[in-house]
């Protein structure tokens, strides 16, 4: 019986460490942080906390998001996912893209939009941070369109997914 069970200790601790190690080589997401360090990625205007749970959450945004992305000197890829409402618009909106100050994109709202740009380590610029705006040229309030709703936030896009990472 304590054979059994002995073998049973050293059959769940090296599954243990094997799980533990699984979890030490996967990349942190681009919002991660080291202790102590800023975020690579921080929603500074524009957008509402986090909704959803486990793997399907998103962030509205109001007519114009802006985040501060950490500049890290080399190439980088930019991937945003998501969402424009366009069942409450007789057309659909005009998103637009702008980094730090430039248009990377224009394209009309849709479901399950997904885009992905290299920005090159020169259009970062010599500061810290870089500046990305997301932007909407259409708007709705949910308590507007439906009085039972509570919800009374100007709503434009719904941000699924974005990632600031190295190319």
């Amino acid at each position: 019986m304590m054979k059994k069970f002995l073998t049973l200790v050293v059959l769940v601790f090296a599954l243990c460490l094997s799980g533990c190690a699984a979890d030490e080589e996967k990349p942190e997401p681009a919002t991660a942080a080291k202790p102590g360090a800023e975020p690579e990625v921080t929603y500074e205007q524009g957008f509402s906390g986090l909704e959803g749970s486990g793997s399907n959450t998103w962030r509205w945004m109001s007519g114009e998001g802006v985040v501060r992305l950490k500049n890290s000197g080399k190439d980088m890829k930019l991937r945003i996912v998501g969402d424009a409402p366009i069942e409450q618009f007789p057309q659909p909106p005009t998103i637009r893209i702008v980094f730090n100050g430039e248009q990377l994109d224009q394209f009309p709202g849709a479901k399950n939009i997904a885009k992905e740009y290299t920005i090159p380590a020169a259009k970062q610029g010599s500061g810290g941070f870089s500046e990305l705006r997301i932007i909407t040229d259409k708007t709705f309030v949910p308590h507007e369109k439906d009085p039972r709703s509570s919800d009374e936030r100007r709503l434009g896009f719904s941000l699924h997914n974005l990632v600031w990472e190295a190319r």
